[in-house]
Formats: C-alpha cells, sequence, structure tokens
C-alpha cells in the first residue's frame, strides 16, 4: 500500500540561489531557497517586496535573463528532472 506523505514532490526546489550583476553591485535576490510542493496541493508564497517571489517563479519557468541574473546554486525538480539542467528542446 502506498502512503501519499512519502510520494515524490512534483516541484522540489533544493538549495537555489539567484543573483542579479547590476552597476551598483550584486544584488543576491533569491538565498538557499528550499521548498516541496506535492501533487493536488497549493502553495501560497508571501513576502515582501524585494523577498524573491517573482525571482523564484522566474526560476521554475526558467526565464531568468542572464546576464544580469545568474542562477547560482541549486536545483528545481519537475516530476523529478532538474528543470536548470534541461535542454529548450526538453522543457
Amino acid at each position: 500500500m502506498s502512503d501519499k506523505n512519502t510520494q515524490a514532490p512534483l516541484l522540489d526546489i533544493r538549495d537555489l540561489s539567484i543573483r542579479f550583476n547590476t552597476d551598483s553591485g550584486v544584488v543576491h535576490a533569491v538565498n538557499h531557497l528550499n521548498l516541496s510542493l506535492q501533487k493536488g496541493k497549493a502553495l501560497g508564497f508571501v513576502g515582501e517586496t524585494g523577498a524573491g517571489k517573482t525571482t523564484t517563479a522566474l526560476a521554475i519557468l526558467h526565464l531568468i535573463q542572464s546576464p544580469p541574473g545568474e542562477i547560482t546554486s541549486g536545483e528545481i525538480l519537475f516530476e523529478g528532472q532538474d528543470i536548470l539542467r534541461m535542454t529548450e528542446a526538453e522543457r
């Protein structure tokens, strides 16, 4: 019998860090973020302006403009596959 709590997450973000190199210096937008989302569940993502909510969503969608943005560490696993390592065709 399968326990739903032990299923692999639909989305699993591990140690995600993103920075932007600007004329004013380096902006660390996301620092070592970890989160998991199980299939059929919802996740609310709240925080102050500039906390990294939009940057995280853009990273999940593989839309961080480089330059100036750079994912410096981490994995974004969707259904067990790291979307950061996928080719455009695979995505």
